[in-house]
């Protein structure tokens, strides 16, 4: 999928996601749909970026991080392709989410 998007193919990479959804009755594969969205963010298509995070918004259950992940994402290629307007929208909502604090220590 990630492949696929990084060459601006992003119908076959959808393709590709629905045979897997398809198969088995799978679940929506979060990682796959935020490859697609980081290649449309990569080609500054905004209107296919915004698309995308709609199916994201979609999926039952889709954890809160990877839609944060998504938002910033999305926030970013509307930066990118110049609609400043629609970026700061994205930023406005996602200030009300509340942030989990890092921890990190070395032994």
């Amino acid at each position: 999928i990630d492949t696929l998007a990084r060459v601006y193919l992003f119908d076959e990479a959808q393709q590709l996601i629905n045979e897997y959804e398809q198969q088995q009755g799978n679940k929506p594969y979060l990682p796959m749909y935020m490859a697609l969205l980081s290649g449309a963010r990569n080609k500054q298509d905004d209107l296919k970026a915004k698309e995308i995070y709609d199916q994201l918004c979609s999926i039952p259950n889709a954890e809160n991080n990877a839609l944060v992940a998504a938002s910033v994402l999305l926030a970013n290629t509307y930066s990118a392709h110049g609609n400043f307007e629609e970026s700061t929208k994205v930023r406005q909502q996602l200030a009300s989410v509340k942030k989990l604090a890092g921890v990190s220590w070395t032994e």
